[in-house]
């Protein structure tokens, strides 16, 4: 790793300099005569086009002839300019005698689609497209899907995507003798929706070429394209087409503008209102081409002059408009002008959605160098503004890559002509560009600097500097072994800090804060509080946040910082306080910095968590389900250390430990024999502190105890845990259903441990039965009454602990013929209790912490009578919605679970994870009235506790189950 260590303390900041074998975060070239390659395999590729990868970096895809003959491949590129995917690209299509140029659209889910015109047939060009994921795999059928196979020839493809996932394709079709306009939306899964090989955009006589096309905000597109119908010179039409395929405007499309003489070269912008802004190259003067526009709103109608409003009408003429929007309902439109008479310069306007032009009449120079600058193409910059990128010639024979950002008042943004983008030997060609989402762009083309045309690509940043030079955070942690208030946070260093390119003197750390309360008005950017502080008030289109800068760090031209900062608060039992930070790398010029991104973190002032405070160990056949209660009390819990002895009261250590987990159960599949096995818990947080250990639980050998029964009604529980919980097995001797008490009372053929029952005998009598004992339970009580059953030895109400805590409830009223209030909770037995809000009793023979504990209030009801005998007729519909507690439980790997319906309906049965996630469903129909029961069997699920849930109508209930393996 590192072999240098400097340590200084700078504003109250602990900062550690790194410096040695540390990888650089960028990629990208700061050199313009080197970039990125993007694909440089045998033979040559051209036509690159790119989209967003919705991540800050871009998908490319090209035609490329490795194979001697034209096919297509894409690759990924991150916003830190490393490629993402198979080197020299992934293979798009490699069909049979060859494709066309590719056009592409991302599918707003980090891949994109790309479609091409396809001679794989062999007699003509067809229309196939693939998606590609963000992981570089093709989605759809291998070498694509067919957009349209009919006759003749379609090429002079342009895509746009449908809003869903998938894309609208609209070309130039032959299939009719001359050239129409067609088009297709495919889904998401590679389906096409509309009718097979297309729906008619215009097929009205004589020529219609040369489509574009963009979303209309509701799933469907705007089509624009040459027109020859009137057979003289060429028009320009267009049609709205929804996402059913249904023409929205006039049959062969509105006119767009028809005055005399040839409009040629449409380009598109989103008016964000369901129509389009449209500029285009016009002869109408008959002597020159100038640039015009027009805006048709969504239902096809021109808000513009009739033909146009001029965009410019320079003299000598301008050609090549290209466009994007604003973000403004307006947009801004770049082009190629020769008013000078002698070389081509970039030159641009903006348009307002009402048509007004805002820069200098006939638009603003973007260049002039005295040397052809040609091609440009646009990309919105995100606020208002837009990257444009074009070739040009600079005093040599070569055409290079160059780029200026223009913001929306018309104000260069960069250096005056433009920065470099790449200078390499030879002639760089067929740029394209796309926004980066931080104001700059990443920009590809062809590039022959190495004999063949390759692809290569470039980014260059919000500030007009080539690559990615912002810092990076790369971790925001507590610092460990202290009382909080601390963390550490490292970062990358920007590329600006390192030989040959040491532009950063410092780097300044900020924290996420809360507007400051005396913020001076009018003020953005950096700004001093009455108290001295220094704060940063940064403005999108969410709002504004603050920052407040907690230290400063010379730069030292290392790869990597690590610094102590402080927070605003420490993590605590109340919640995670959470603080956010960001690293900007400053120069000598106080406006050119580079921001990294925003991480958080929080502090914790690292004492031990809470011991956990009850505990259970219940024997099955061959093994102990050892269970315990949740941490509550601390936010930090990472997991739970499991120990086990043979000696009681024993002191946990390494050799005890028998497992660790995040959940709050273990199945101890290895007991020691013949013998008491004991268990203690210990709590460890997430920076490793450990608790004191828990209370032991013990889980020896079964135990047969007798129960006694007073004649006529008892409240019962069943206080072991039992192999047979069927109520005919464990009181055989009973003379009525049990019922259980669920705002009514309910017939239970299944008991459960911590539920009460009632249960009639005829005469006094007592009951045997055989077990494990239950040291511990947690019983879920509902608001108002509740019947809880018993563990295996009495507990002191006192003892009684609560989730959440101090849980307020009646007294504990037993039955001997009538309700009396008792002290303890006695096995066998079963108790009335009202409480104030749902919530867990946590019944243990163990005594318990304090904290928990429930507070018990006088009441002046008594609770409901027993049963009336009359129920006790279960035959024919039940009276009552229940759900039964499982049986077995636990169980391996099947379980029953009954249920009744009290009125037809549609039921559905859904079992559940801890975490809430669902696993399986058992039942999901509509159901008569009546008893039921379904058999659960997991055998393709883990070992653990689980939820299953019933509902039917209003009526809905749910249990917890054990799946032990």
């Amino acid at each position: 790793m590192s072999t240098l260590y400097k340590v200084f303390r700078r504003a109250g900041i602990a900062v550690v300099f790194v410096a040695g074998t540390i990888t650089a975060f960028s990629q990208w070239s700061h050199d313009p005569s080197l970039n990125t390659p993007v694909s440089t395999a045998p033979n040559s590729r051209n036509y690159p086009v790119c989209t967003t990868d919705d991540s800050g970096g871009a998908i490319i895809t090209w035609l490329d002839s490795r194979s001697g003959v034209g096919h297509i491949y894409a690759q990924r590129i991150s916003h830190t300019g490393v490629t993402r995917w198979t080197h020299d690209g992934v293979a798009i299509c490699t069909a049979a005698n060859g494709q066309l140029t590719p056009t592409i659209v991302s599918d707003n889910q980090g891949g994109a689609i790309i479609t091409w015109p396809d001679y794989r047939s062999g007699t003509n060009y067809d229309i196939y497209a693939q998606r590609v994921n963000s992981a570089g795999a093709v989605q759809w059928t291998a070498n694509g899907v067919a957009i349209c196979t009919a006759s003749g020839d379609q090429f002079s493809q342009v895509v746009t995507s449908d809003d869903s996932g998938g894309a609208i394709i609209t070309w130039t079709d032959t299939r009719n003798g001359n050239d129409d306009i067609f088009a297709q939306r495919i889904n998401g899964s590679g389906t096409v929706q509309w009718t097979a090989d297309g729906i008619p955009v215009c097929t009205i006589v004589n020529t219609q070429t040369a489509p574009q096309i963009i979303r209309d905000g509701s799933g469907g597109a705007v089509v624009v394209w040459q027109d020859l119908r009137n057979t003289i010179d060429w028009d320009l039409y267009a049609q709205r087409i929804s996402n059913a395929g249904a023409a929205q405007w006039t049959t062969n499309g509105v006119p767009v503008c028809t005055v005399a003489f040839d409009q040629i070269n449409p380009m598109l912008a989103s008016d964000d209102s369901g129509g389009t802004i449209c500029t285009w190259q016009d002869y109408r003067s008959n002597t020159t081409y100038h640039i015009y526009a027009q805006r048709l709103n969504g239902s096809g109608t021109a808000q513009w002059a009739s033909n146009g409003i001029p965009v410019c009408m320079a003299l000598n003429g301008q050609q090549n408009p290209t466009i994007a929007r604003d973000n403004a309902g307006g947009a801004i439109i770049t082009w190629e002008d020769i008013r000078n008479g002698t070389n081509y310069e970039i030159y641009a306007q903006r348009i307002t959605g009402a048509g007004s032009p805002q820069w200098v009449g006939d638009g603003i120079a973007i260049t002039s160098v005295g040397s052809d600058q040609l091609v440009p193409v646009i990309s919105a910059d995100g606020s208002g503004g837009a990257v444009i990128t074009w070739m040009g010639y600079r005093g040599g024979p070569d055409v290079n890559i160059y780029s200026q950002r223009i913001n929306n008042d018309g104000s260069a943004r960069w250096s005056t002509n433009g920065v470099a983008v790449c200078t390499a030997p030879n002639n760089q060609i067929n740029q394209a560009a796309v926004g980066d989402g931080t104001g700059g762009a990443i920009i590809t083309w062809a590039d022959p600097r190495t004999g063949n045309y390759n692809i290569f690509a470039q980014r260059v940043d919000n500030i007009g500097y080539l690559g990615w030079n912002n810092p990076h955070i790369s971790f925001v942690r507590d610092v460990p072994a202290d009382q909080g208030g601390k963390v550490n946070l490292s970062f990358d260093a920007s590329s600006y800090d390192q030989y040959p390119y040491q532009f950063v003197t410092s780097y300044s750390v900020w924290r996420g804060v809360s507007a400051p309360v005396d913020v001076p008005s009018n003020v953005s950017g950096v700004f001093k509080n009455s108290s001295g502080k220094t704060y940063r008030r940064i403005t999108n289109a969410t709002g504004s946040t603050y920052w407040e800068m907690v230290g400063s760090v010379g730069s030292h031209y290392l790869l990597n910082y690590n610094l102590t900062a402080p927070t605003q608060n420490d993590s605590d039992p109340t919640g995670t306080h959470v603080t956010k930070f960001f690293v900007s790398a400053q120069t000598w010029d106080p406006f050119t910095f580079w921001d990294s991104n925003v991480d958080s973190g929080y502090s914790v002032d690292n004492l031990p968590p809470a011991p956990v405070q009850a505990v259970s160990a219940q024997p099955q056949t061959a093994s102990v389900l050892v269970h315990w209660s949740p941490d509550l009390a601390d936010s930090d819990v990472g997991s739970y250390e499991v120990h086990r002895s043979t000696t009681s009261l024993f002191t946990p250590g390494p050799s005890t430990k028998i497992g660790q987990t995040q959940d709050t159960l273990l199945v101890d599949a290895s007991p020691v024999g013949n013998a008491v096995n004991y268990y203690r818990i210990i709590t460890v947080d997430i920076h490793g502190n450990k608790s004191t250990p828990s209370p032991q639980a013990a889980a020896g050998t079964q135990s047969t105890q007798v129960y006694p029964l007073n004649d006529k009604w008892n409240m019962i529980s069943v206080p072991l845990v039992v192999g047979n919980f069927s109520k005919t097995f464990l009181y055989p001797t009973a003379t009525s259903p049990a019922f259980a008490y669920q705002g009514s009372y309910v017939p239970e053929p299944t008991l459960a441990n911590g539920t009460g029952y009632w249960l009639y005998f005829n005469g006094s009598q007592s009951v045997s039965m055989t077990g494990f004992l239950l040291g511990l339970d947690t019983v879920h009580v509902n608001t108002g009454w509740n019947m809880i059953g018993s563990v295996s030895s009495s507990v002191p109400v006192s003892n009684i602990t609560s989730i959440p805590g101090g849980l307020v409830t009646s007294p504990f009223f037993g039955f001997n013929g009538s309700y009396v209030v008792s002290s303890t909770i006695d096995p066998g037995k079963a108790y009335w209790v009202k409480v104030t809000q749902p919530g867990i009793l946590i019944l243990s023979s163990a005594a318990q912490s304090a904290d928990g504990g429930i507070v018990i209030q006088p009441v002046s009801e008594l609770p409901p009578p027993p049963p009336d005998a009359s129920i006790s007729d279960l035959a024919g519909i039940p009276a009552r919605f229940a759900l039964d507690q499982n049986y077995p439980n636990p169980f391996n790997p099947s379980t029953l679970i009954r249920y009744q319906l009290s009125q037809s309906g549609w039921v559905t049965l859904k079992v559940y994870d801890m975490l809430g996630r669902e696993v399986t469903t058992l039942v999901n129909e509509y159901q008569e009235a009546g008893y039921k029961s379904v058999t659960a069997s997991m055998n393709a699920l883990p070992s653990g506790m689980y939820v299953y849930r019933i509902t039917s109508g209003s009526f809905t209930d749910m249990k917890k189950m054990i799946l032990l393996k």
